[in-house]
């Protein structure tokens, strides 16, 4: 048996063009696993309430949780909730 992960994208971005970007992103089958949330219908990161939403969305525990970051803003947001980072040029 394969235990697929679920794959969040949180962005601060305008929600219209972020949603753009990603369908523009060829995503090999991974589409399925992935879900939205736009920080900017919450508050913007590093305001941690996207993060917190996510959690209670999906009845999530911090410990499993890893937040691939690109940027000081998303390593403040996880930092803040307690959730682990990987830098993404670390994760190429």
């Amino acid at each position: 048996m394969i235990d697929r992960k679920k794959v969040f994208i949180v962005t601060n971005e305008n929600p219209a063009q972020q949603l753009n970007k990603i369908k523009q992103t060829e995503w090999h089958g991974l589409e399925e696993y992935l879900t939205c949330y736009f920080a900017e219908e919450t508050a913007a990161k590093p305001e941690p309430d996207v993060l917190h939403l996510l959690i209670k969305e999906h009845n999530l525990q911090r410990r499993d949780i890893v937040m691939i970051e690109n940027s000081e803003t998303d390593r403040r947001c996880a930092e803040t909730c307690g959730i682990d980072t990987i830098n993404v040029n670390d994760f190429f």
